[in-house]
């Protein structure tokens, strides 16, 4: 749908905020945000799109205590040879998406993350990550 709505965007003329093109995920790729607050369950998802400076991705529920957050993992479902932990982070957005369907669903939510201080190693596993599982 991401992908649909840029396209029309571009057709009428609209620029995109983003300067640096995300790589859509696959489907297999899970994100742990961690806010570092004690008590505070982390918020689980699915990777929707990825670059080496952030990444979105859908959780199901009402809005998560998103707000400062400081830890992300990325999982990879059945090849933890390629699981990156403990990237820093800060989310840029946490909003609704729109659910059309005849049957009462519970709400998902789309969170942007942007990766901060990343060390070397971090970039290095997240480079390859994104390489072996992003289109």
């Amino acid at each position: 749908m991401t992908y649909v709505l840029e396209k029309v965007r571009r057709w009428l003329g609209f620029s995109s905020q983003r300067r640096h093109e995300r790589k859509r995920s696959e489907d297999h790729l899970l994100v742990s945000l961690d806010t570092g607050k004690n008590g505070a369950k982390p918020v689980l998802g699915q990777v929707l799109d990825i670059n080496e400076l952030g990444l979105s991705f859908r959780y199901p529920g009402v809005k998560c205590e998103t707000e400062g957050a400081a830890f992300i993992d990325i999982l990879v479902h059945g090849n933890s040879s390629f699981n990156v932990h403990g990237l820093p982070c800060r989310v840029v957005y946490d909003e609704t998406l729109e659910r059309k369907g005849l049957l009462p669903v519970p709400p998902l939510r789309r969170c942007g993350v942007e990766f901060k201080s990343l060390s070397q190693e971090q970039k290095e596993r997240l480079s390859r990550l994104i390489r072996a599982h992003a289109a």
